[in-house]
């Protein structure tokens, strides 16, 4: 699960709002600053130009990226025992007995009851929820059901649509109050991650209207999608759909991209980070896999036709045209929350750029940050931060994880490090001002900023881990070896 107990954000855009103390509503100027980005180039050329000697040559191996592509077959498909999918039996019985305590600690954490006044939930017509409000979705979360949990196989599923992955079973959304540092909109407490169609599910439980169903993802969380956005599957859908995946694995490489059927008519919108497994490429179409609800409310097998260039066999040559021509896609897009109106939040954006080359990432900043290539500069100064980063930073290969948030080491320009990242904002130490940035951008990891020098570093966080995607472990994990290791983590949601 994706654990919304500990947050680091930045900003929120808010200028005038009132605060409810103790009865006593009194008002409070937030100043809200666009930090311009004018002066940090988002021309991608400059940074990976086409015209340099290494631009097509392979970071990674073809071996490499084979055994890689194997660990995200492996999240995604495997039914095998070893397999880490939705779709393994002993994933699921791995995570089962975890699940009722870790919804109960949700459930907890959004009770409002004896709570400090910076911890209370608020809906979106900024009153606090109260406990009818809880209490009415606690009781159709159903949890008495979680006791009787058992793995059953009639409970594999796929993502049907596009679908977001919610804390609780309720769409509308939950904020803290927006008068504390990086809270109130974007930040949707209930909103954890988009669900892309075609994404193995494993349902875990229902809710007492079966409008939400409780699942199990192939990305190292578990969440409430709507249930009308899942299909159940027989085991010929899968063996089909591992079969086919097996020969060839799509990735979409433009964001936005249509799928259609023979007859031309919409079926998806696919997005970058999205895979589907490979049905038959011609000269200007590729076809693919996707899944479908029948009369029956079941799972079938649809063709869906895309066009070549808005997908790539995995994997994707891991060069810096590629990734370039990958990051060019969703440079500039706004910052997306937990997936939010299907835009990427910082981790999401990292997974989505990697995911054509066959590399998987988990969900979370702090997941990522776990790794089995992790080096750990936590202890240094931001000086030596910096330095360590560009003596050891792998260009392209390297994500930087401080508190919360986590970004791509594109290299070093001009003597200062340079990187890849989406962000929503940055403060001062002070917190009496927010700088808005909103979007995934170009940006200079420097120990200040001259246009606004009471800004805090993003170098100067208390954490600073370097993770090496040219490094990982290619060794299998057991599933309970894998839950065990994951579900230890104190998340820290993305900035």
């Amino acid at each position: 699960m994706i654990f919304n107990f500990v947050r680091s954000k930045s900003l929120q855009v808010a200028s005038w709002f009132f605060v409810l103390v103790s009865s006593t509503a009194f008002a409070v100027e937030v100043p809200i600053y666009d930090f311009a980005i004018k002066p940090y180039s988002q021309n991608i050329n400059k940074y990976l130009p086409p015209d340099s000697i290494n631009y097509s040559k392979p970071l990674l191996s073809p071996k490499y990226q084979a055994l890689q592509l194997q660990q995200f077959y492996n999240h995604y498909y495997s039914s095998e025992f070893q397999g880490l999918s939705p779709w393994s039996e002993q994933m699921v019985k791995s995570i089962l007995p975890l699940v009722k305590k870790i919804e109960l600690e949700i459930v907890d954490d959004f009770d409002n009851q004896n709570k400090d006044s910076s911890a209370r939930h608020y809906a979106m017509n900024f009153k606090e929820h109260d406990a009818s409000w809880l209490a009415q979705i606690k009781r159709n979360m159903d949890i008495p059901a979680l006791d009787l949990s058992e793995y059953k196989e009639r409970n594999k599923a796929i993502a049907v649509n596009n679908t977001f992955a919610r804390a609780l079973p309720d769409a509308a959304p939950d904020f803290f109050h927006l008068s504390l540092p990086g809270q109130g909109f974007p930040f949707d407490n209930l909103q954890e991650s988009v669900i892309w169609a075609g994404t193995p599910l494993y349902v875990l439980s229902l809710s007492q209207d079966r409008a939400w169903s409780l699942v199990l993802t192939p990305d190292a969380y578990f969440a409430w999608i709507k249930s009308s956005d899942l299909a159940y599957i027989s085991r010929e859908f899968i063996e089909q759909w591992q079969t086919t995946a097996k020969k060839g694995l799509i990735a979409i490489t433009e964001t936005g991209t249509n799928i259609v059927d023979n007859d031309q008519h919409f079926q998806l919108t696919g997005y970058i980070g999205a895979v589907f497994p490979l049905a038959q490429q011609e000269e200007n179409t590729t076809s693919i896999l996707i899944p479908i609800k029948n009369e029956h409310q079941q799972a079938a097998i649809a063709i869906g036709i895309i066009n070549k260039q808005a997908a790539s066999l995995m994997p994707l040559v891991a060069s810096k045209k590629h990734i370039a021509a990958i990051i060019k896609q969703l440079q500039n897009r706004p910052y997306g929350w937990g997936g939010a109106f299907f835009f990427n939040d910082c981790s999401q954006e990292l997974k989505s750029i990697f995911t054509p080359f066959g590399i998987w990432l988990p969900r979370n900043s702090a997941q990522q940050s776990e790794l089995s290539s992790v080096e750990d500069f936590s202890k240094n100064n931001i000086d030596e931060r910096i330095s360590l980063l560009k003596e050891k930073g792998h260009p392209l290969m390297t994500l930087i994880y401080i508190n919360g948030h986590v970004m791509l080491y594109v290299g070093n320009k001009e003597g200062e490090v340079m990187t890849y990242q989406n962000i929503w904002g940055l403060s001062p130490e002070s917190k009496d001002k927010r700088y808005v940035i909103g979007q995934a951008l170009f940006f200079p990891l420097l120990k200040y900023y001259p246009e606004n020098p009471d800004i805090s570093s993003l170098a100067s966080k208390s954490y600073f881990k370097l993770i090496y995607l040219d490094a990982l472990n290619i060794k299998t994990p057991s599933p309970k070896a894998f839950v065990r290791h994951f579900t230890k983590i104190n998340f820290a949601e993305d900035l």
